[in-house]
């Protein structure tokens, strides 16, 4: 199966009018590969997540316990309704290089 979100954009991009702007038909692609991002909340996997109820979006950490699912760093009364795991970090990403320098103890 192909990525949900290659398929959103995908099908957004091939919608007619085809008179559009290329700026307008990659945004409405873009916008379509964001929405589908998103999963239902039964099936975010333990560990840190992007959760969204509504416009409402928070890096979580979810652990489940004894069959119960808690949310750490989600403050707000409704519960989260989607989840999306985390992006992969840029290649040669320099905060990542300087976290590693710094939990291996070398000095700046």
């Amino acid at each position: 199966m192909t990525d949900p979100r290659i398929e959103a954009a995908l099908a957004a991009y091939c919608r007619e009018p085809i008179e559009e702007p290329i700026e307008l038909v990659m945004a409405k692609a873009i916008a379509a590969a964001d929405a589908a991002a998103w999963r239902p909340i039964e099936t975010a996997p333990d560990g840190e997540v992007w959760m969204r109820n509504g416009k409402v979006v928070a890096l979580v950490n979810k652990t489940t316990r004894h069959g119960v699912m808690m949310y750490s760093g989600w403050g707000y009364a409704c519960g989260p309704s989607g989840w999306q795991p985390l992006p992969a970090p840029p290649e040669g990403d320099v905060q990542g290089n300087c976290i590693a320098e710094l939990e291996g103890g070398k000095d700046g």
